[in-house]
């Protein structure tokens, strides 16, 4: 090899790299990455998850485990559980995408008017081109009616923007509104942790308020003011609360009038209120209110309050988590405000599959509009999904209650439930020993012995000194569910009789 000279002291070029090699390190590497990213935590995709993809590679090798059947209940993922697509939904993406279904037979006259009418309201008829930052007018119409309908007040177009999903929706807020570590962002305990991973990804600070466990996960006004008094202390400044309805892990329905309590917190604290409603369709006994509709109608000057909502296609009944699709409505909100993040969203652009699926979402088939085919079949598709999830949601928390160890509160809405577990002095020892949560030694436990996939409480936030676990009611089909409850029950009796305290009973 004949080696080039440097003009750069005349070092051979070759032996110049070798050197140049050893010295350097790493751009990526665990010491250069960021303090934020290494301390954010994302519990759903934890160790428990992490642990049974690890046992399905062994499934797959033919290796024997102790049961036949994985039951993915550590996520709100409907179809991968069973739960089969709307068809009207799935009709108007398909004829969308792929204009000449729109000349077939193949799928309902109706699917193909509407993906016709799309493509005639965006310009040159570029359904796939990039969109408004906000997302097309011709979607965001149909969530301004959609809003107006459920709420009875009006809704300005330009306060709406369409997101990836409710989660992309919440990383530009918590963008916009975190600028410093003395930035507080309120959040329940327990909560959805893509709302802690996300405020310390944005270097913002957690302000805990605690949920009320022995009144069915109640939200109250002292609550609220005891954290907010503890951030001050610890000077740490909360900008916003975020309040989750349907409550996602508890289960939990917040009151109207506990609703009147956050949004007059709010405005006496001078606080912007996040309020999740993704699981607003996933109500098992009553109707949902909106916080939208609570500011519009509470006595002045708490109709004031600013305010943002997020709903997603992802929950409901229509469980399209893939197709990633949402959307934020800001009310009460500085226009200026709205310009600033209009620019976040204009970095990239929605994607139109979701904004579709968000699109029919709003604006599904109706009497008087659609054939009486296509609305009886939506309107089956929909009742069929929404009867089983409602179902399934008094089984789990009934049948969870005749378990050892176990107490649930009740489960009013979203899709899960979160059982608290009565660990023994023995059981908290075994996970000190094996340096994991306590609730962690128990959902792994309960995996390997059952193949049921779920989440410890740790990972949501809870009181100290108890312990949970977050499970989904989601399994499409009954039978399956029931029988996936009967091995759970067997696994307490069997845990609890392995890590028995000397002289003692779980209750």
């Amino acid at each position: 090899v004949v080696s080039t000279q440097s003009t750069w002291g005349m070092i051979p070029l070759e032996e110049a790299k070798d050197a140049k090699r050893e010295e350097r390190k790493r751009v990526l590497s665990e010491d250069t990455l960021g303090s934020n990213i290494k301390n954010a935590k994302y519990a759903i995709r934890g160790p428990v998850l992490k642990h049974a993809r690890f046992l399905m590679e062994k499934k797959k090798l033919g290796e024997s485990l102790k049961f036949d059947k994985f039951h993915r209940l550590n996520i709100g993922n409907p179809h991968i559980l069973g739960q089969p697509p709307i068809t009207f939904v799935r009709e108007v993406i398909a004829a969308s995408l792929c204009p000449k279904l729109i000349d077939s037979d193949s799928i309902s006259k109706d699917a193909r008017e509407r993906a016709s009418y799309y493509i005639k309201n965006v310009e040159k008829g570029a359904l796939a081109a990039y969109s408004d930052g906000a997302g097309f007018p011709i979607f965001r119409q149909a969530v301004k009616k959609y809003i107006e309908a459920r709420d009875g007040h009006p809704c300005p177009l330009d306060t709406i923007f369409l997101m990836n999903g409710a989660t992309d929706g919440i990383e530009a807020l918590l963008t916009i509104l975190i600028d410093q570590e003395s930035d507080g962002i309120m959040l329940p305990v327990p909560e959805y942790p893509g709302y802690t991973f996300l405020t310390v990804i944005n270097k913002g600070s957690i302000v805990p308020y605690y949920l009320n466990e022995e009144k069915e996960w109640s939200l109250t006004r002292e609550a609220l003011e005891e954290s907010y008094s503890i951030a001050i202390v610890a000077k740490v400044i909360p900008k916003a609360i975020v309040v989750i309805n349907p409550n996602n892990p508890t289960g939990s329905v917040l009151s109207r009038k506990a609703i009147e309590d956050v949004v007059k917190f709010c405005y006496d604290r001078n606080l912007l209120i996040i309020a999740d409603q993704v699981y607003q369709e996933n109500l098992y006994e009553e109707d949902f209110v909106s916080f939208k509709k609570v500011i519009c109608e509470i006595d002045s000057p708490y109709n004031e309050v600013e305010l943002a909502s997020i709903h997603s296609v992802s929950k409901g009944f229509m469980g399209e988590c893939g197709l990633r699709g949402g959307y934020i409505e800001f009310h009460n909100i500085d226009p200026d405000v709205l310009l600033h993040f209009d620019k976040i969203r204009d970095i990239g652009c929605v994607n139109v599959t979701g904004c579709i699926a968000v699109e029919v979402m709003c604006n599904p088939p109706k009497k008087g509009v659609n054939s009486p085919e296509v609305v009886a079949l939506f309107e089956k598709e929909k009742k069929q999904i929404l009867d089983n999830l409602t179902l399934q949601a008094g089984q789990l928390w009934q049948e969870l209650n005749k378990m050892k160890g176990l107490v649930c509160q009740k489960i009013g809405g979203s899709m899960y439930g979160f059982p608290r577990v009565f660990l023994t002095t023995k059981a908290i020892e075994e996970a000190k020993r094996r340096d994991i949560e306590p609730d962690e030694l128990f959902c792994m436990e309960m995996l390997d012995n059952t193949g049921i996939i779920a989440v410890p409480g740790a990972g949501f936030g809870q009181k100290e000194g108890t312990y949970h676990f977050r499970l989904s009611n989601l399994i499409w089909d009954n039978a399956e569910f029931t029988l996936m409850l009967r091995k759970l029950a067997a696994f307490c009796d069997k845990f609890f009789l392995k890590y028995a305290d000397q002289g003692r009973q779980p209750q």
